[in-house]
Order: structure tokens, then C-alpha cells, then sequence
């Protein structure tokens, strides 16, 4: 990443961010990273063959946990309209919301604070918004007792602090 920090501004800014978090020190004991990670079929020019291709690995946010299940659905009638069936058996079956929903529930779980809540940083605009309220309703439908909060940058930088236990409070 420090390569990619002398070229690109915003990998430099999350890199300064990682090594002030570094010097400073941060007490937090439990990590969720959730990947997001796309494919497509691709059919090779040479053999024909037909293969599936990773093309992204989305590491910056949860998002398109829903969509990503109905655009699976959408491929597997496509190909059965088109005549590739062959491939359908290739298609592994994709509902990422249950599993988004669930290692947050999970992280929430392992917090052990029954007060502390899962707050979702969107977007002032944000277009991505009913993927995002699915997510919410499949974790709240899980789980009663979490509270999500939705709030901005703008809002966090507002209203948002850190106290001397560097527990973030908004």
C-alpha cells in the first residue's frame, strides 16, 4: 500500500490515517472485515471454453449485499434464456445478505456492550440506499435488541467524539 500511497491521494490519506492509529495506539479487540468480492463469466476466444473470472475485491464497504443476490438470479435466468445452461451448474448460489447481517450481528455480539449500537457512515447523497435498509432489516430481524443509527461524515465530524477510552460516541 505505501507504493500506491506516492501516486494516489486517497491511498495516502488512508495510509496516514493507519500510521497515526499506529503511533496513537487503539484499544479495539474485535475486527469485521466483510469483502466483497465480484465475478463474471467469461468465455475464452482461443478454446471457447467458459470460465468464471474474478474481477474486484471490494474491501471499503458492505454494500450490494442484497443487489448482489437479485443480479445472481438475474445471470441464472439470462443463461437459461440464452442456451448456457452449461454454466448454471458452474454458479454457486449467492444470498451474501444473510452473511453480511450475520458477522454483524456477531461482531455486535462479541462487543458485549448491549448499549452500543451498529452505525451504518453513508453518504450525504445517498444512492444506495434501499440495499442498505435491506441490510438493516436483515440484521434487526435477526436480532431485536441492536439499534442502527445511519449518519454522515459530515454528521460524525458534527456530532461524533472520542473519549479518553477512544470509545466513539455520536
Amino acid at each position: 500500500m505505501i507504493s500506491l500511497a506516492k501516486f494516489d491521494r486517497f491511498i495516502s490519506s488512508l495510509w496516514n490515517i493507519y500510521q497515526k492509529s499506529l503511533a496513537e495506539g487503539y484499544n479495539q479487540k474485535i475486527f469485521l472485515q466483510i469483502l466483497r468480492v465480484d465475478y463474471m463469466c467469461h468465455q475464452s476466444g482461443d478454446s471457447g471454453k467458459d470460465e468464471i473470472k474474478q474481477v474486484e475485491i471490494n474491501t471499503m464497504a458492505s454494500g450490494m449485499g442484497y443487489n448482489a443476490g437479485r443480479v445472481s438470479l438475474l445471470h441464472r435466468q439470462v443463461l437459461k434464456w440464452s442456451n448456457y445452461t452449461n454454466i448454471l451448474p458452474k454458479l454457486l448460489a449467492n444470498e451474501p445478505i444473510q452473511k453480511i447481517a450475520q458477522g454483524f450481528i456477531e461482531a455486535w455480539k462479541m462487543y458485549n456492550v448491549r448499549e452500543a449500537i451498529i452505525l451504518f457512515i453513508v453518504l450525504d447523497w445517498e444512492v444506495n440506499l434501499s440495499d442498505q435498509r435491506r441490510t438493516e432489516y436483515e440484521i434487526i430481524s435477526k436480532e431485536t435488541d441492536i439499534q442502527i443509527q445511519r449518519c454522515t461524515l459530515k454528521e460524525m465530524y458534527q456530532y461524533g467524539y472520542v473519549d479518553e477510552n477512544k470509545v466513539l460516541y455520536l
